[in-house]
Formats: C-alpha cells, sequence, structure tokens
C-alpha cells in the first residue's frame, strides 16, 4: 500500500511540474528566443467590393515594445494558392492598428459568387533590425 501511494504521489508532483514548466515557457519565462503572441482582428468593409485593393484595418493587442513595422500577409484558406498579398509597414501613432489602405501589395478576397472563403492574415511585429518580435493571425469569411 505505501509503495502505490508514493508512487501515486510521485505522478501527482510530475504532473505539477509538467503543468508549471509549460506554462512558464508559454508566458516566454524560459526560451529566450519565445516570441509574443499578437492578437489580430479585422473586419470587411461593408462597401468592400470584391477584389479590392484597398487593405481593411487591422487591430492588435499585445505589441511589444521595440516594434516599429509590422509584416502582414493574407491567405485565402480555401484556396491557399491565390495570393492574396499584403506588404511591410511603418507603425503609425496608434501601434495597435494598422491603417486601412496601407497594404500596397494586397489584393481582396474574391471567391466563386457561391463560395464563402475563410481568409486569415498573419501579422509579425518587427523592431528596428526586422527582427520577429510577435505573431499573430486573425481570420474572417468572405463573400457570398
Amino acid at each position: 500500500m505505501k509503495t502505490m501511494c508514493r508512487l501515486a504521489t510521485c505522478f501527482f508532483l510530475l504532473v505539477g511540474l509538467i503543468a508549471l514548466t509549460a506554462a512558464n515557457v508559454q508566458a516566454g519565462g524560459s526560451d529566450p528566443n519565445a516570441k509574443a503572441v499578437l492578437g489580430v482582428s479585422y473586419q470587411w468593409p461593408s462597401n468592400m467590393g470584391r477584389s479590392s485593393s484597398v487593405s481593411p484595418e487591422i487591430h492588435l493587442t499585445g505589441v511589444p515594445d521595440g516594434t516599429v513595422k509590422y509584416k502582414c500577409e493574407f491567405q485565402d484558406e480555401d484556396r491557399p494558392q491565390n495570393d492574396h498579398g499584403g506588404g511591410t509597414v511603418e507603425c503609425g501613432a496608434d501601434k495597435n492598428v494598422v491603417q486601412k489602405g496601407a497594404l500596397k501589395r494586397y489584393r481582396g478576397p474574391d471567391p466563386p459568387p457561391s463560395e464563402n472563403h475563410t481568409y486569415t492574415v498573419t501579422v509579425k511585429a518587427l523592431d528596428a533590425n526586422g527582427k520577429v518580435l510577435a505573431t499573430g493571425k486573425g481570420s474572417n469569411k468572405c463573400c457570398r
């Protein structure tokens, strides 16, 4: 009976240690190369035409100190071969927003008329040397 209690105690201690280690790594605690996670969201403008060349406004949370640029790329998850572009832009006065129309190499959504596709934007926060400080993704459906 004592052996089983010791095994159970060791098991629970091991599980607790793994949980603490995972939480520390997730917070970037023990990995000096860990990158922060950006919160990314956007909405399609109500007056957006299909294949619009005007990129939507992108809202960000958790922007790390030292961020000077954002690299943004749009992807049609239902047709990954369709490049929807993006671009790299300087941070504006509000570091939590990539302004509407800021991405010069952008091509808006244009799924077939009867389909609704999921579009994901990946945003990387960059420092002055181009090092990635944080990455995040946001998705929306369009355009039946």
